[in-house]
C-alpha cells in the first residue's frame, strides 16, 4: 500500500479483498509457532524500515483499506490500535489494564465517536434503542452522552450510565470485556454491541 501510494496508485490491503484476507488467516492457522513469529518479525522490520525511509509528502497520501480510505499517517495510528488490542487477544498476561495511558487518550474518544452507529445496530427492536447513554471515565472525569444519533461531551440528561476507567471503557467498546464497569439508571446491562472493526 505504501509503495502504491508512492506511485500514485491504490493497492488492495489484501490481495483478493475480504476473501483474500480470510484465506490468508486460514492458511496461517496451520503454521507452526516459529514460522508465525519469524513472519511477524520480518514484516514488522520491513514496515518500520519503509516508514523510516518515506519522504515527507507521502505521509498525507491516501491508501484504501478493506473498509475506508485513510492517509499513510493515519495508518500508523491504526497499526498501534491493532497491536495493542490483539496483544490482549494473545492471552499472554497482557490485559487492557496494561494499555499505555497515551493509547487510551488517543483512542477512547475516537472509539466513542463511532458508537452511535454501533448502538443503532445493537439495539434495533429492543428497549435500549431509545436510551441516551452517559459514559463516564472516572480517571479523567470526562463525560460523553451517546445515543443512536449523536455524541455530546459533558454532563447532561441521560437514561443510563456506564462508569469506569478509560481502559475499562475502551476495552468494552472494542469487545475485550466489561469487567469492572458500573451500569446504572434505566438499564441493568450494557448494550450488546456488534463487533468492533
Amino acid at each position: 500500500m505504501l509503495d502504491g501510494a508512492l506511485r500514485g496508485v491504490q493497492v488492495e490491503q489484501y490481495a483478493g479483498g475480504e476473501q483474500g484476507r480470510a484465506q490468508e488467516i486460514e492458511d496461517g492457522v496451520t503454521a507452526d509457532a516459529a514460522t508465525i513469529v519469524a513472519g511477524l518479525e520480518s514484516s514488522v522490520s520491513a514496515l518500520e524500515q519503509r516508514w523510516a525511509s518515506l519522504p515527507e509528502h507521502v505521509w498525507d497520501l491516501e491508501t484504501v483499506t478493506l473498509r475506508f480510505r485513510r492517509t499513510v499517517r493515519e495508518g500508523i495510528a491504526a497499526r498501534w490500535r491493532e497491536v495493542e488490542i490483539h496483544h490482549v487477544d494473545l492471552g499472554c498476561g497482557y490485559a487492557p489494564e496494561d494499555w499505555p495511558t497515551e493509547f487510551v487518550d488517543a483512542f477512547l474518544e475516537r472509539t466513542i465517536n463511532r458508537l452511535p452507529t454501533r448502538l443503532l445496530h445493537a439495539t434495533q427492536a429492543t428497549q435500549d434503542a431509545n436510551l441516551r447513554w452517559r459514559l463516564v471515565d472516572h480517571d479523567t472525569m470526562r463525560v460523553w452522552r451517546v445515543d443512536t444519533a449523536s455524541v455530546q461531551t459533558g454532563a447532561g440528561a441521560a437514561d443510563a450510565q456506564v462508569r469506569g476507567s478509560g481502559r475499562q471503557l475502551l476495552a468494552w467498546l472494542v469487545g475485550r470485556g466489561s469487567h469492572g464497569l458500573e451500569v446504572s439508571g434505566n438499564a441493568d446491562h450494557l448494550p450488546d454491541l456488534p463487533a468492533y472493526g
